[in-house]
């Protein structure tokens, strides 16, 4: 097995080398177990994937562990970015897991932890989960996966914070 380290916010690895399915789910188990143990099953997790190689079907593998731990889970229905969910965790008072290797070269992927604060998460959150790697967890086993378009109530936002309209009009006042 190989070592999960964290690094901004999350962890990275290279698709099919160390960012795999065990490891995935290891570190999946070791943030439920987390939010488990800061807010038992109240939180709700969303997911969320961008469009490198393999995000979509990590993504849904962490759902299925989430689900096996007892969460109800909230699935992106297609790639966000990582501020949609972001957004999302905060007004669904949710904790989110992005799959993403933001920076990195295209064969990384990774996974970022947002609390439902929406923002990075702190050293001492992810030493918390860090430090629930490969401990033994007993979930109930009774959570759900639902699939859910993040960027509807985002782009609702972004409408009440940007005057679209008077950006139009500007535009076309140059044309």
């Amino acid at each position: 097995m190989s070592e999960i380290k964290f690094g901004t916010d999350g962890w990275r690895a290279i698709i099919d080398e160390d960012f795999n399915n065990q490891n995935v789910k290891r570190v999946s188990i070791a943030i439920a177990k987390y939010i488990f143990d800061e807010f038992g099953y109240d939180k709700k997790i969303l997911i969320g994937y961008d469009p490198r190689k393999k995000a979509d079907y990590f993504a849904d593998l962490s759902a299925n562990v989430f689900k096996n731990c007892g969460f109800k889970v909230l699935l992106t229905s297609k790639v966000v970015p990582t501020p949609v969910l972001a957004y999302g965790a905060k007004i669904h008072n949710a904790c989110a897991i992005m799959f993403t290797a933001s920076h990195n070269p295209p064969e990384y992927l990774g996974i970022k932890f947002i609390p439902d604060y929406a923002g990075p998460a702190t050293d001492e959150i992810t030493s918390k989960i860090l430090k629930n790697i490969d401990k033994q967890i007993n979930f109930k086993d009774n959570g759900e996966i639902t699939l859910f378009d993040f960027s509807k109530d985002y782009i609702n936002y972004i409408e009440t914070v940007i005057n679209f309209k008077k950006i139009i009009y500007n535009y076309l006042q140059i044309l």
